[in-house]
This record gives structure tokens, sequence and C-alpha cells, in this order.
């Protein structure tokens, strides 16, 4: 058994039992001193310990010790000859100690039965959890890991084919695919060739866009996907200042163009009513436009407009010289 520097203690006290038999005493009248078993090792002449590689994976498939560099093979190395030295005392007739309380009547708590809901308390014991279950940790035996062979039959090949032979594609019931499909791999090995409909393709992505809007009508396109990624909208409380806010309408739209994004400005988005501003801006999310730009009066003062999000429904202020850039940024990322 491997012990630790610390516990030099239990070889003390078997060393003063020892002395104490030997003198009819169980307790002996003058403690016995360290140099005294220093001097019986020193008249055994012992060779250095030295571990060898098999033994280093016995100890780490017993998960004893974690052997990973050579500092901590020298620590093993002199644990086992500090063990070493309990050889060189005579431990003849002596009992081991199990425990100071061995002979003594420990209290017990009383069991006490509870409805539950200790799930917290009990989580507490586990280093790692996910998701409320335990993590087992990693052990320290080494499994092998076998090298995998890929075969044909494991892959399959993805055909797309352009506007100008989408008269090619022919649609089969599923069942009838995929039994002509087993029926090559069986017969050819060749791998199984698979004709996705661009329709189709298309109907999946917009079902898949409104069942992401929960409970709003927003079409929840991804932005770099939608047919229009930007609406440009004018609300003035002066009607008199909506003819200039169309044609700063009109710069913006020119400007965002040139860099590539796709703009919608309507005449009808124009308006000197805040609740016919809310329903333009709730036709542009039906529409799926991720992103919708509100001019106003003080776009006209000072060129700060806002950048509505049709994810959020929140708006931020953006100066008018800012916008193509910063589009630039929010559409190129992921």
């Amino acid at each position: 058994m491997l012990r630790s520097p610390g516990s030099f203690s239990k070889i003390w006290t078997i060393v003063r039992r020892c002395s104490a038999q030997a003198s009819g005493k169980k307790i002996p009248e003058y403690p016995i001193k360290v140099s005294a078993v220093k001097s019986v090792q020193e008249k055994r002449v012992k060779p250095k310990i030295s571990i060898d590689e098999d033994t280093i994976h016995l100890l780490e498939r017993l998960s004893l010790v974690n052997i990973d560099s050579k500092e901590a093979l020298k620590i093993v190395e002199d644990s086992i000859a500090f063990a070493d030295q309990i050889l060189d005392i005579d431990t003849e007739g002596v009992e081991p100690l199990y425990t100071v309380l061995e002979d003594c009547d420990l209290p017990l708590r009383e069991d006490k039965v509870t409805d539950g809901n200790i799930r917290e308390d009990v989580l507490k014991n586990a280093s790692v959890t996910e998701e409320e279950y335990f993590v087992a940790p990693p052990g320290n035996i080494p499994l092998e890991k076998d090298k995998k062979s890929f075969t044909k039959t494991q892959y399959a090949k993805l055909t797309l084919k352009s506007e100008k032979n989408i008269n090619d594609l022919t649609l089969l019931p599923l069942g009838q695919k995929l039994l002509d499909n087993l029926k090559r791999e069986w017969i050819n090995s060749d791998p199984v060739i698979n004709i996705y409909h661009r329709k189709i393709a298309t109907l999946g992505v917009l079902v898949d866009a409104i069942d992401s809007s929960d409970e709003t009508e927003s079409l929840m396109l991804h932005r770099k996907i939608a047919p229009h990624q930007l609406a440009v909208l004018c609300y003035s409380q002066q009607p008199d200042n909506l003819s200039d806010l169309q044609d700063l309408a009109q710069l913006v739209t020119i400007n965002t163009r040139k860099v590539g994004i796709s703009t919608l400005n309507l005449p009808k988005g124009a308006t000197d009513e805040e609740k016919h501003l809310s329903q333009e801006l709730s036709v542009m999310d039906r529409l799926g436009v991720p992103y919708c730009i509100i001019l106003n009066d003080e776009s006209l003062r000072n060129g700060i407009l806002q950048l509505r999000s049709r994810d959020t429904s929140l708006s931020e202020a953006v100066h008018l010289t800012d916008i193509p850039k910063y589009l630039i940024k929010i559409y190129s990322s992921f």
C-alpha cells in the first residue's frame, strides 16, 4: 500500500507500541526517537526504487495515480521508498488500530422521512452537471480507438440541377424512391443519389420561417435569404415635411442598393399618422423584411434615423452616413 509523507504519524504510533511491548508497559515512559529507526535503516543497503512502464500503466488502470510527467513519477517513487520504512520495524504481535473510537458507541442521527424535493441538494454532490443530470468524470483507463473504415454505402451524393434543366427532375413517392435507392445499393453497390426539388426546398424554408414566429405574425426568414433585406418608411407629425422625407428616403435607397442590399421603398410608406406607421411595420414583418429604416422630423434636422429590427421590434439611432457600412457589417455576419 502506498502511504503519503503525511502518514508518518502512523509509523510513529507503531514504533511506540512496539517499544511498549518490549518494556512490558502499554505506554513507554519516554517517546522513541526517529533517529533509532533511521539507524536501523542505514544498516540495510536497499537498491533505488524505480518503476517500469508496465507498472505505470497498471497504476493508471487501477486509478491509483495519474502519471503524466517525470515529476509525478519521482513523487510516486519517493512515496514507495518512504512507505518501505515500515519493513524495518518489528510489528510481531501488534494488532492494527482501526480507529480510535472502535470501542465506543457512536451516536447516529435519527432517520427522518421527507417528501423529496431535494434534487438541488443531491446535485451539489456532483462536481459537473449537465441539464440537471450527473456527468461521470472521464476515467484513467485508456480505451482502444478503432479506426473506422467507411464504404460507399455510408455516403450520399447530392445533385443540384439548374433552372435550365428543371424539367428533367422527376418527383416520385417517398416509398418508391427509397425502394429504388435500396435496389441500386444492393445490386450495383453505388452511392445513393438524392435529387431535391427547388420548390420543395423553398416550401420547407417558408414553413420553418412561419413556425419560428411563435405567436407573432412575422415571417422569420433569415436576413441573408429574405427577398427584401431593408424597407424605408417615413413618418412626420407635420404633413409639409413628408415630401422632404420622401426625397431623403430615395437617397437612402440609392446608397443601400449600391452596397448590394435589396431595399424596398414604397410611396405608401410615408404617413403622418402613427397608427398607419404601425400597420406598415406589421406588413413588413409579414413580408419577412429583417430591418426597417424610419425617417422622421429629426432626420431632417441632424441626419439621425431609426433602424428597427423585425426580430426584436426595437429601434436604434444611426446617422444617415453610417447606414451603408453598418448594414454591411450586419449582413456579412452569420
